[in-house]
């Protein structure tokens, strides 16, 4: 019980920690955007929860937690039949992006293009645990990827069975073509600010919701 609250209190912690970059995104674009349809707001919003849960889970450090870089492990495999029930967790953590990605955002519903951002973005995290006490592991990388593709592989499978509803979520080809061209890197801000908040906030902000809950 203690650590699926430890866990909830982390993700809300970072979640909460992007808001001051996203208001800040907000004032710096809204001369330039145009009305955006609540759907794809509030999409952006469950976007943004798996973000800071996945940051969360894997523990990356705030700046102010960082230590010297520790090792990483380069042989494939060594930690996958070692530990399945964990494996299997790597999976799932990133299957939820897999799906999202494409929901909201037209650009990821190629394969290619959505693959390489749960690449960068994996690998930005691994990176990222080598300033902790963690390692960065080659097999964390293969199983991200994996649940990127099986994220992805569900979204095809509701876009070929309903149609209509794949798309909900998304902007539409005329919104699109209104926008300007910075809102094409909106997955990319939103990234930017769940890092962010992780990097300089989360550690303040959890502390905060520890005091209250205690």
């Amino acid at each position: 019980m203690y650590y699926f609250l430890t866990i909830l209190i982390d993700t809300g912690a970072g979640f909460f920690s992007m808001f001051p970059f996203l208001i800040l995104l907000e004032i710096l674009a809204r001369k330039e955007i145009p009305y955006i349809p609540l759907k794809h707001l509030i999409g952006d919003g469950i976007f943004c929860f798996f973000l800071s849960a996945i940051l969360a889970l894997t523990g990356v450090p705030s700046f102010y937690e960082m230590r010297r870089p520790s090792g990483w492990n380069v042989a494939p495999f060594q930690s996958i039949l070692a530990d399945p029930i964990q494996s299997l967790g790597k999976i799932l953590l990133f299957l939820p992006m897999g799906f999202l990605l494409p929901l909201l955002f037209r650009k990821y519903q190629k394969p290619s293009r959505c693959l390489l951002y749960g690449l960068s973005f994996s690998l930005t995290v691994e990176i990222w645990q080598l300033f902790s006490f963690r390692s960065m592991s080659v097999d964390d990388l293969l199983l991200n990827m994996l649940g990127m593709a099986a994220g992805f592989g569900l979204f095809s499978l509701w876009r070929l069975l309903w149609p209509p509803t794949a798309e909900v979520m998304s902007l539409s080809d005329q919104t699109l073509s209104s926008l300007p061209a910075m809102l094409e890197l909106e997955s990319g801000f939103l990234t930017a600010a769940a890092c962010a908040g992780a990097l300089f906030m989360t550690s303040a902000v959890r502390g905060w919701i520890w005091r209250i809950f205690l």
